[in-house]
């Protein structure tokens, strides 16, 4: 099993091998605006749709990236000859849908609590076919075969609307906080990520609760956890001792006495503040070491920048302890979810990408150790996504590519799935990239600069520098 893996692996490194992908094409659809979401009609590859922060929509040709119809936002200051129904949203576009093998109907959500469903080719240009107020801003949305839109909203629901009906039909309850991504497994199974941590699938045949929470400790076997009423108890326990304790001396600077400050030249000091349950280095400087050369102050940004990425990736989500907590997927908000060859992938700002089994919520990786199919485990990556609480739009590949695309800043970062390494990063955006889409040898990338990007690989090409791993676009 093991050869047969690092051949595999070598065959995906290869495939994705830097000198082997080229930007094909370029476009500014909305005139220099960001870009906030995309989303290819799957039906011919034909068209793309793109969606701006200031809630305006374009159409574009896939081959060209020009636009080929543009809906302007939703403003009152606009001229009054333009009909409401022609009319964008009010905020940033932040769901884009094609309908299932239709490439005249889609569907956009926007933070101004609207959905809206349009008709691409109407006479007079795309137009509103039904608008529709769900009262509360929406993040995310997906549709499935059967025309049903689910929007994760920020009331920490998620509402379940019918296209052939024009109503929604179910709002399903459970997370604490805001959905940011939604993703269809299939007609009535559906998962969700949010900003309360937490991974969770759905049926809506089965009423409003979710089924389960991805779990990644769920491989470690039952745990005897706590009753609510000891977690009370041993809360008024805490309470009782904290009005009866007696308040120890407190040093000038407990940070000697420890040993936890670290004095560099110049008399500046290192010292550990406490940040979410884990300590944090914290640079200080102190009257006179204000104006400190510039090559210490360098060095004390990139111990800094070094300390944060190695502290990201050590801590995982907290355990649960008492049975009514709810089981964690990330140490933070989940920002996306998608779903490829059957297996549900996350990503969290805590920068992990995690593979789940969608039938039970237990690590893909774990399970797989039980089964037969060793080769077939989709490991944990390490990944430097921002750490925004806001929805991402991340894409992946199944077999054989077997890779995630994973917007990092102003780059668009491929990692393998099964070495868990990072194959190429992708640089010609000028900010930070907001979604990508990937299919059949080809990527589309979106970007707060406004910019629409065309990745394709192909055959091997001369490059002057064929140990890069990045591939830059100058103007």
């Amino acid at each position: 099993h093991s050869q047969k893996s690092q051949r595999t692996n070598a065959m995906v490194d290869e495939a994705w091998d830097p000198e082997q992908i080229q930007l094909v094409q370029s476009g500014q659809p909305h005139d220099g605006v960001g870009l906030r979401r995309i989303a290819v009609e799957k039906h011919r590859r034909r068209l793309v749709l793109s969606g701006g922060r200031d809630g305006s929509i374009s159409i574009s040709e896939l081959k060209t990236l020009q636009p080929k119809a543009q809906v302007p936002k939703d403003d009152p200051e606009l001229p009054p000859g333009l009909v409401a129904g022609t009319l964008g949203h009010r905020d940033s576009i932040e769901g884009l849908a094609w309908l299932p093998q239709d490439q005249r109907l889609f569907v956009s959500g926007s933070r101004d609590g609207f959905i809206k469903i349009w008709d691409a080719e109407s006479a007079s240009g795309p137009s509103v076919a039904m608008p529709m107020d769900l009262h509360s801003s929406v993040r995310h949305l997906a549709i499935n075969g059967q025309g049903k839109v689910a929007c994760g909203l920020d009331d920490s629901t998620l509402r379940m609307v019918d296209l052939r009906s024009g109503r929604p039909v179910n709002t399903m309850q459970g997370h604490t906080k805001p959905p940011l991504s939604v993703v269809w497994g299939s007609d009535d199974q559906l998962f969700s990520g949010g900003m309360d941590g937490t991974v969770r699938a759905w049926d809506t045949r089965m009423g409003a609760r979710s089924l389960f929470l991805c779990d990644p400790y769920a491989h470690e076997g039952e745990v005897l956890l706590k009753r609510k009423a000891e977690k009370m108890q041993v809360a008024e326990e805490q309470d009782h001792n904290k009005e009866a304790k007696v308040e120890p001396y407190r040093f000038r600077s407990l940070g000697r006495v420890l040993g936890t400050d670290r004095r560099f030249e110049e008399g500046s000091v290192r010292q550990m503040v406490g940040s979410d349950s884990f300590l944090e280095l914290e640079a200080t400087s102190h009257g006179e070491n204000s104006g400190a050369p510039e090559h210490l102050r360098r060095s004390r940004e990139k111990f800094s920048k070094d300390a944060e990425l190695k502290r990201r990736h050590v801590f995982g989500p907290p355990r649960r302890q008492y049975e009514h907590d709810a089981s964690l997927a990330h140490r933070g908000a989940v920002t996306s979810v998608c779903f490829v060859d059957g297996r549900l992938l996350s990503c969290g700002v805590d920068g992990k990408v995690r593979c789940w089994d969608p039938k039970t919520g237990h690590l893909q990786a774990e399970a797989s150790k039980l089964s037969r199919k060793r080769e077939a485990a989709w490991r944990e990556v390490n990944v430097e996504c921002g750490r925004e609480e806001q929805s991402m739009q991340m894409a992946a590949l199944g077999y054989p590519d077997e890779v995630c695309l994973i917007p990092e800043e102003e780059f668009l970062a491929v990692y393998s799935l099964r070495s868990a390494r990072c194959c190429l990063r992708l640089a010609a955006h000028k900010g930070a990239v907001q979604g990508c889409e990937a299919w059949e040898g080809h990527l589309l990338s979106a970007g707060s600069d406004g910019l629409l990007l065309h990745w394709r690989r192909g055959e091997r090409h001369q490059s002057q520098q064929s140990g890069s791993e990045v591939i830059s676009l100058d103007e």
